[in-house]
């Protein structure tokens, strides 16, 4: 289960990182393993449409128990699945990085975090390095030589 204080955290992480890597104002979403929302925030700044993009992100990594940025891989192998999954799950699904699941030390889903307003790789990175942080796993798990070092928060 994610608590408050632990989604919490979870967002400060991001902040810092992307605080620290002078990323544009994000706007960040952690659900629970149900879907529902936990803590969602926008920075001052982040474009309107943000929120909903981060929503979108973390909704469709847990719809499909996978990133989103293997979305636009699984689309590409067979395109009529996008909106087959889409109808589907109910779900926009976006095929962008972003969306990425949050795992206990067991392998357990127990929830999402979304994120939008940086570039794509800083969105996932900002995400992995953030629930790393917290204690938790992450899928996808953090890249060792291209990733954000979770020591640097």
């Amino acid at each position: 289960m994610i608590t408050l204080a632990c989604a919490q955290s979870i967002i400060a992480n991001v902040l810092a990182l992307a605080h620290a890597a002078g990323s544009k104002p994000l706007s960040i979403v952690v659900l629970d393993a149900g879907g529902i929302p936990v803590v969602m925030v926008r920075e001052d700044g982040a474009g309107v449409s943000r929120p909903k993009l981060a929503m979108d992100k973390a909704e469709g990594a847990l719809a499909l128990s996978m990133p989103t940025r293997m979305l636009a891989q699984f689309y590409a192998a067979d395109p009529a699945m996008h909106a087959i999954l889409r109808e589907a799950t109910g779900k926009t699904l976006l095929p962008l990085a972003g969306g990425v699941l949050i795992k206990a030390a067991d392998g357990s889903i127990l929830g999402a975090l979304g994120v939008s307003g940086g570039s794509l790789d800083q969105e996932e990175g900002f995400a992995i390095a953030a629930i790393h942080k917290a204690g938790l796993l992450s899928d996808p798990a953090p890249d060792p030589l291209n990733g954000p070092q979770i020591d640097s928060l």
